[in-house]
């Protein structure tokens, strides 16, 4: 009988764990890239009737060098992820940037391009390929994973409506929003995000 109610208790802990969760606060910020080295923040946005892909190109004192907004193919957060990446890639090279590192907010995307997971969808495989193509004209390359609240100047710029198809702007033409955030995070503000 003792047996049985120490187990009954120990479940009812796990249980009451379980349902009532305990937000543990992370707090994060965005980090600037070593001096030498240039960042690239990327996000993808998806909404019933299209998907936007964003991106950003800082220096080493967090200061924007351009970004780029443009529409994506494919209609899951998976591929729009990667087209984001490789259109960020591609804008990076085309500028002469030998030194990357590249941010994203999706795990399975950085998982992927680092060859930590392999990857089940065949419709992403030729985005892929690009991407590790892409990748061999930087000298050094670095790809890791950002939370969300870190990559808010990236997620903006996914969001944003489009005039044209693919657009790169200079920093004389963000909006103002867009340079609070950019300003918020070369200055080193903290970000709060709870994790359950």
């Amino acid at each position: 009988m003792i047996k049985k109610t120490c187990v009954i208790e120990n479940l009812n802990h796990f249980a009451v764990k379980l349902l009532n969760p305990v937000a543990r606060p992370i707090f994060c910020k965005w980090k600037k890239p070593n001096s030498g080295w240039t960042k690239l923040n990327t996000d993808g946005s998806l909404d019933r009737t299209t998907a936007g892909i964003g991106g950003l190109l800082r220096d080493h004192n967090g200061q924007p060098l351009c970004a780029f907004v443009s529409k994506a193919p494919g209609n899951d957060v998976f591929s729009v992820e990667l087209w984001a990446i490789w259109r960020g890639l591609v804008l990076a090279a085309g500028l002469g940037i030998k030194v990357i590192w590249v941010e994203s907010d999706s795990m399975s995307a950085v998982n992927t391009i680092n060859r930590h997971q392999s990857c089940s969808s065949q419709k992403v495989i030729p985005c892929l390929n690009q991407i590790w193509e892409l990748l061999k004209k930087f000298n050094k390359y670095k790809i890791s994973h950002s939370w969300r609240e870190t990559n808010t100047a990236a997620d903006y710029l996914a969001k944003m409506n489009l005039m044209g198809h693919d657009v790169v702007f200079r920093p004389v033409d963000f909006p103002e929003k867009l340079h609070n955030i950019i300003n918020n995070d070369a200055q080193g503000r903290i970000y709060v995000r709870n994790n359950w």
